[in-house]
């Protein structure tokens, strides 16, 4: 019995859509982030030695930075002190951060700063992989000197209130591989403005020894009143007993205000005057901004690789 002969179908290629003014847009900022990238250095970690306790993380780095001459500032490197295991329980991790709060330091703010850093996570949806990534921006110029980028996988579960267990070890490895020593931290989270008054700023300023501001795009706890429309416009947030724990920020006219609180070594009105001042226009401050654009570009990157 003979098969009947069909003849294949020709497959239609579908022609390219006309770009657009969006399309131009978004070509012209990954063009900018290209350049924050442009010198990709891989580096692999070994596994860590005792991956059978909780909250091991194995950690891919990737090395990235602009070259440039160094400049005063980038000769020492980050490192984080080891105040605590990162392998704990919530109720381990509780009573690290009710143990930690104590050795905050809320007064003052950084003088003769010539560079300031954010950092910024995104986590793969329905996944524990993650990346992380740092920019480095000379001060006051707002020029970007130097980026890193740090991805793996994280192993403490998602509690809010304890973020800082489960992205602090990946943003610290991308800290330590900096070449620039930032004066001053902005971090996409909260700093004294937390349940237990030790938020992300508050965990990362204290590990790096560095002044922290908690920039937050929500209200995680605390009362407060909507600022004037004007931007700088700013009210109080208090916690319930009526102590001041932060400031609550219009960075720009008619944009919704964001959630500002001294993490380390800084107090509440100069984060608030900082985190302002580092403001170029958007909402969230120009080093955080571009961590977030930075960090999901890489996340895509990889997630389309694999």
């Amino acid at each position: 019995m003979s098969r009947k002969f069909v003849p294949r179908r020709r497959v239609q290629e579908i022609p390219p859509r006309k770009q657009g003014p969006k399309d131009l847009r978004r070509s012209a900022r990954d063009d900018i982030l290209d350049q924050l990238v442009e010198d990709d250095l891989n580096e692999e970690e070994g596994i860590d030695p005792n991956p059978t306790q909780k909250g091991a993380t194995t950690i891919q780095i990737t090395e990235t930075a602009t070259r440039r001459k160094e400049l005063p500032g980038q000769a020492q490197r980050l490192k984080a002190r080891k105040l605590h295991p990162w392998r704990v329980s919530i109720t381990e991790a509780k009573t690290i951060q009710e143990g930690l709060r104590g050795k905050l330091s809320l007064k003052g703010s950084p003088r003769s700063v010539k560079f300031i850093a954010g950092a910024d996570i995104s986590y793969w949806r329905f996944s524990s992989q993650a990346v992380a990534s740092v920019v480095v921006f000379s001060w006051p110029a707002l020029e970007v000197v130097e980026t890193r980028t740090v991805s793996g996988s994280l192993k403490f579960p998602y509690v809010p209130g304890y973020l800082s267990f489960r992205e602090g070890p990946l943003l610290l490895r991308a800290f330590e591989h900096l070449r620039t020593d930032p004066q001053l931290i902005f971090f996409d989270g909260q700093g004294v403005a937390h349940p237990r008054g030790f938020g992300l700023a508050c965990h990362m300023g204290l590990l790096l020894d560095r002044p922290a501001v908690g920039c937050a795009k929500s209200r995680l706890c605390g009362r407060t009143t909507e600022p004037g429309e004007q931007a700088g416009s700013r009210t109080p947030l208090l916690d319930d007993s009526g102590a001041r724990i932060g400031v609550t920020l219009r960075t720009r006219k008619d944009v919704k205000p964001i959630f500002v609180s001294p993490g380390h070594r800084i107090e509440t009105e100069a984060a608030a005057d900082w985190a302002f001042r580092a403001c170029r226009g958007y909402r969230v401050p120009e080093p955080t901004r571009q961590a977030h654009l930075l960090v999901n570009r890489r996340r895509k990157q990889r997630f389309e690789s694999d």
